[in-house]
């Protein structure tokens, strides 16, 4: 292999028959950036080989890094061998050792050893440890699940998968950290974590490895000029400074200084490269002496033996004092952002008391310079940040001047701006750049929301505010547990706020309470449609309206008449507003309703209208939207050619915005299309398995059980009997874990420990646990619905192959659950009841399959699951 440099010197003076192939770029894992490679080919030698293992062949997220990595062989081997015995393996060390580099180093090294992909999550930008189950989902690509708790959603994920994930700066959130490292070591047999943290987590389990600092020469006894560069600090050294001052060189004359600098700097990682930044402007005699003066200062005196954290202080503050007193005061101010910033943000935040807003791109030009920020090219817009270390150092400072007050409210009245100018534009032609300005900043939107709920006040109104702008961006992004939390916190306390903002942030609240089944929703509806009445807010009225619809559309409730008055109420408000987004959202669910009443011509009308609206606005997730509802009614009608376009058009939409929770039901209804509607089993077969591959990355268990239930139906009309049994099987499985388990089972015991809470007037837990168990118990009758689906499915593949007293049992049970079913069965389901029987009447023996479903009609619900799985019973 060639690089692009060496291609051009040997491009004119290849020797006769060789020649290169362009192998493009490619991302090789010891290089800090992507390089053009060339292939050699030449007589008698093979031209064709393995694909290269570039860091893009294997799934991980690791980031990109824009500076060669230098030494810690012996480092990375221990690391690996520690790793291969244990499942999690924490560096710890001060801060600046290069922990982060090393474990990013490490895993790429490691790529092909974890077949389910490297994962690195970074906790540095946390201020709040609950947050760490987010970061965690996030880096994996997991969204919230409805009703579920997070935790549960991400081991789930990762029950079955074998990744790598690095946890990454643990320290100030090392307690949480600790606990979602114990639970996925707990609950995931095959996941390995590399965590790195300044403690160590202290968990079952964990082997901690300390990560030294660089290797260095004895400063008594030099060694050779020639062999100075086996150590690794020197080399460190002398990389960076041939960076910043390509004419930069280690002479005999000058070797001795730079070993003394090294060692003053105890060979961490963080210490050399800070230094480094100097050399442009200093000898390194003077970068020597000044290093004397400040660990003096810093010890009393004593040259020996310093602690490494004394000494990573010593040099930020010999770095900051080297600053000029505005460069001071602007790398103070910047420590207020969370997750980095941009020129923009930096200007509003920090101008004024010395820094001029004109010098913010000089100053933050010269911070970068010195090492002390760090930039990055995001969307061709430049985004900077700190490392963690001198962020907290700067923080500190800026706590000690007084004026830290001051910044965080320009930091809170920034982004609340912020969010209140993108907040329209989410359902627009904007929208995706919106979300994606939205989620560079969501570190930042957090931490001043959460220093505005700390201060009260205006503060807290400020905070109320821009978390009401959010509410949209939270549900795109599966973030509403977060959303809900933050409204539900500010909404605790009624005076910090008028009645109009608390007025909409209940109308928010009721959204997300809705989502997650939170039994508060109705008196959140109820105390937001009295407040948004008398401040006559129409937007938030008609929310609360359509909110409140959604509730008796459930199919288990079905208050059709009560849902279309109520749209029909908001539908009017939105349009007496204009709200031109609102009056899609209203049509589309009165379409819903049309089509629950079978009124399908009045379904697609409104679909359409919905349609036209958001491809006005330029709205992708209400173009989707409408576009699968109108496939779906499409499907319904027996249109199979037009719900074909409409169904793949709103895939292809969502797939754009990367919105899973829609693609999984796309690809679903597609499959549907094609089983039922055009019979192209092989098609359908395709959509079910790229559907159950979404399912399970998202670690979703009723999807999971959903889609194998499909793909087991179209097994057995293309006639592949044993692998449609064995896929109903594994979906009846996950079924039956899912009906037993977690909040179903324990519904009798929440039921129990309520009325003890009540007995004790602990209302407040008494709601929680009776919550817990309407949850479950609306979980259980989905269940069963499902449970009644697999186990006809199981029931027509026993009579085609011939079982009949096996086929009669199960369509018996099927039967009996129906009976017992709290609310009467779907009448499209009792057709398909008699259908299923119809297609194995001519394959089984009448008077078997008859004994059969008698005692079928005997059996529980568990005897009759137990039977199902069991394909060794045959009873004929």
């Amino acid at each position: 292999l060639l690089s692009a440099a060496t291609q051009e010197l040997v491009r004119d003076q290849m020797p006769n028959g060789t020649s290169l192939i362009d192998l493009g770029q490619r991302r090789l894992k010891d290089l800090d950036r992507p390089e053009h490679v060339f292939q050699l080919v030449a007589p008698d030698l093979p031209a064709e080989f393995p694909p290269l293992k570039t860091l893009e062949t294997f799934p991980n997220n690791l980031p990109a890094q824009l500076t060669s990595f230098v030494g810690r062989e012996k480092e990375m081997e221990e690391i690996k061998r520690l790793l291969n015995a244990a499942r999690l393996l924490t560096l710890t060390g001060p801060g600046g050792t290069g922990k982060t580099r090393l474990s990013v180093q490490t895993a790429a090294d490691m790529l092909d050893a974890f077949t389910d992909g490297v994962w690195f999550v970074e906790l540095a930008s946390l201020t709040n440890p609950e947050f760490v189950p987010q970061a965690a989902a996030t880096a994996l690509g997991i969204r919230e699940e409805p009703g579920q708790p997070l935790m549960k959603t991400l081991t789930d994920w990762l029950r079955h998968k074998s990744p790598l994930l690095i946890l990454d700066n643990c320290e100030h959130v090392v307690q949480a950290a600790a606990q979602v490292a114990d639970a996925i070591l707990r609950g995931c047999p095959n996941v390995k974590i590399l965590a790195s943290s300044r403690e160590a987590l202290g968990i079952a389990g964990e082997t901690t490895f300390q990560v030294p600092s660089l290797s260095l020469p004895d400063v008594n006894r030099l060694p050779s000029f020639e062999s100075l560069t086996q150590y690794e600090a020197v080399r460190l050294f002398i990389d960076r400074a041939v960076a910043v001052k390509p004419d930069f060189k280690v002479t005999n004359e000058n070797a001795p200084t730079l070993v003394r600098i090294c060692h003053r700097l105890d060979g961490i990682p963080l210490a050399i490269e800070l230094a480094v930044a100097r050399v442009k402007t200093l000898s390194l005699d003077q970068i020597a002496a000044r290093l004397d003066d400040r660990f003096r200062l810093l010890t009393g005196g004593s040259r020996t033996a310093l602690p490494r954290q004394q000494t990573l202080r010593a040099l930020i503050d010999w770095s900051y004092d080297l600053l000029s007193e505005s460069e001071r005061a602007l790398l103070r101010r910047l420590s207020v952002f969370q997750g980095g910033w941009t020129l923009e943000s930096a200007e509003a935040v920090c101008s004024g008391e010395g820094v001029e807003r004109p010098d913010i791109l000089d100053g933050v030009s010269h911070l970068v310079d010195k090492s002390l920020v760090k930039v990055e090219e995001r969307d061709e817009r430049a985004r900077y940040r700190m490392l963690q270390t001198i962020r907290e150092y700067a923080h500190e400072k800026l706590r000690e001047t007084g004026e830290s007050e001051q910044i965080r409210h320009r930091h809170l009245d920034f982004f609340l701006r912020l969010a209140e100018e993108i907040e329209p534009t989410l359902q627009s032609r904007d929208q995706q750049r919106g979300i994606a300005r939205l989620d560079d900043e969501h570190d930042n939107l957090r931490s001043a929301i959460e220093w505005a709920h700390d201060q009260g006040g205006k503060s807290a109104e400020f905070g109320l505010r821009m978390t009401v702008s959010l509410h949209c961006f939270w549900l795109y992004r599966g973030y509403s547990v977060e959303g809900k939390k933050w409204l539900l916190g500010f909404l605790s306390n009624p005076s910090v706020v008028t009645p109009a903002l608390r007025g909409k942030a209940l109308s928010r609240a009721a959204i997300f309470a809705l989502f997650h089944a939170d039994t508060r929703a109705q008196s959140l509806v109820e105390e937001g449609l009295s407040l948004c009445r008398q401040s006559g807010d129409t937007i938030s009225i008609a929310l609360l309206l359509a909110a409140s619809a959604w509730v008796d559309m459930d199919p288990i409730l079905s208050r059709i008449d009560r849902a279309e008055s109520l749209l029909s109420e908001a539908l009017g408000l939105f349009r007496q507003s204009e709200t031109r987004w609102g009056i899609a959202l209203t049509l589309l669910d009165l379409g819903r309703v049309a089509r629950m009443r079978d009124d399908c011509k009045r379904a697609v009308e409104l679909g359409k209208e919905s349609l036209a609206i958001s491809r006005e606005l330029g709205d992708i997730w209400g173009i989707a939207d409408s576009l699968h509802m109108l496939g779906m009614w499409a499907k319904d009608g027996h249109d199979y050619d037009g719900s074909l376009v409409l169904l793949e058009e709103s895939l292809a939409l969502r797939k754009q915005c990367g919105y899973r929770l829609g693609i999984l039901p796309s690809l679903i209804v597609l499959g549907d299309l094609e089983m039922d509607g055009r019979g192209n089993f092989d098609k359908a077969d395709s959509y079910f398995e790229e559907s159950l591959k979404v399912a399970r990355d998202m670690g979703i268990a009723i999807d999971i059980a959903i889609v194998l239930f499909r793909l087991g139906v179209v097994a057995w009309r293309k006639g592949d009997l044993d692998r449609a049994r064995k896929l109903l099987e594994e979906s009846l499985t996950l079924r039956k874990e899912i009906f037993w388990g977690d909040e179903g089972c324990y519904a009798f015991y929440y039921t129990c420990l309520g009325d003890v809470a009540v007995s004790q007037t602990d209302f407040n837990r008494a709601e929680s646990l009776y919550r817990k168990r309407a949850e479950g118990l609306r979980t259980q009758l989905w269940d069963k619905w499902g449970i009644d689906a697999t186990l006809r499915g199981l029931a027509v593949v026993a009579g085609m192959r011939g079982q009949s007293d096996r086929s009669g049992i199960l369509f018996g049970a099927v039967e009996r659950l129906r009976e017992i079913m709290p609310i009467p069965v779907p009448k499209i389901w009792l057709a398909d009841f008699d259908r299923n029987v119809a297609s194995v009447h001519d394959r089984v023996d009448q008077s078997a399959f008859r004994t059969g479903w008698v005692k079928g009609r005997e059996m529980s619900l568990e005897e009759s699951i137990e039977f199902a799985l069991d394909s060794t019973v045959c009873p004929n």
